[in-house]
């Protein structure tokens, strides 16, 4: 089960438009499609 938890710990490690691939990645992993 996804969390917001989950889904702001991802988002708080984008810091620039360069870590959003990785950001969508870790979203993709947790099971956000």
């Amino acid at each position: 089960m996804l969390t917001l938890e989950q889904i702001h710990a991802a988002h708080s490690k984008v810091k620039s438009g360069a870590d959003f691939p990785a950001y969508v990645q870790d979203l993709i992993e947790l099971g956000v499609y």
